[in-house]
């Protein structure tokens, strides 16, 4: 049974919450390739977890912001690369 998507919180997410994150996580995932980190390393530079690194990258869980700029600064972009336009 596939889990449910989940906020950071806990709480399910609606269509729209979902849509956001999925595409937000392909963003993710796309800047974490262009700079050519695994997401072992990701963890390394930034302390989140690969597991993490993967929900996040799968649309699967939110996050907050503290964890956004930290990825956004180990890819060396800006926070608005990965939401910009999404919205």
């Amino acid at each position: 049974m596939k889990k449910a998507t989940t906020t950071t919180t806990g709480e399910a997410m609606t269509y729209r919450e979902k849509m956001f994150l999925e595409k937000v996580g392909k963003r993710l995932k796309d800047k974490r390739n262009e700079a050519g980190y695994t997401q072992m390393q990701v963890y390394v530079r930034t302390s989140i977890t690969p597991n993490s690194v993967s929900n996040y990258e799968a649309g699967a869980r939110s996050m907050d912001l503290v964890r956004l700029h930290k990825l956004a600064d180990c890819y060396g972009c800006k926070v608005s690369d990965f939401v910009e336009g999404v919205v």
